[in-house]
């Protein structure tokens, strides 16, 4: 049969680990508490953890690769046309056909807009298109004074 010695009762509190300290073991705990919620959450995640990718190198960083400008398909030539009203550009968009407008008389028709860009922030800071027309096209356009308003229509695809 067991019998304790006499300095040692079997009510008294007994230290697993003698030489840890309470602080220890609380951040010792922590950690443990904290792994396993990271595993749990992969666990749970079912998906992979991320490969490790190397940094970019200074080459890969240098500047934004720029699309390149629209050009004119053949047979076109490239107009840009600014418009009074900035809010064109939100319902142009490129690739789209418009016919150009101007006291009441179309001046280009089925025209493709390769670029559709507002001038500032206001609408009435205007907005300015880069079309594709023909050389015809061109010169009615070009023919009209300064002072006419100019709009266009989206026609529908």
């Amino acid at each position: 049969m067991f019998s304790p010695s006499a300095d040692e009762r079997l009510d008294a509190p007994r230290r697993w680990l003698p030489g840890l300290r309470r602080p220890a073991l609380l951040r010792a705990g922590a950690v443990a508490s904290l792994l396993c919620l990271a595993a749990g959450v992969l666990f749970l995640d079912g998906s992979r953890p991320a490969a490790v990718v190397p940094p970019p190198s200074r080459a890969s960083v240098a500047a934004p690769v720029t699309p390149p400008p629209p050009t004119a398909p053949a047979g076109t030539v490239g107009l840009p046309l600014r418009l009074a009203d900035a809010g064109v550009v939100a319902v142009v968009r490129v690739g789209q056909r418009v016919d150009v407008l101007a006291d009441g008389r179309a001046l280009a028709t089925d025209v493709l807009v390769l670029r559709a860009i507002a001038r500032g922030e206001a609408p009435e800071d205007g907005a300015l298109l880069y079309l594709a027309v023909t050389a015809e096209q061109a010169a009615r356009v070009a023919a009209v004074r300064t002072d006419t308003p100019i709009t266009v229509t989206v026609r529908a695809p």
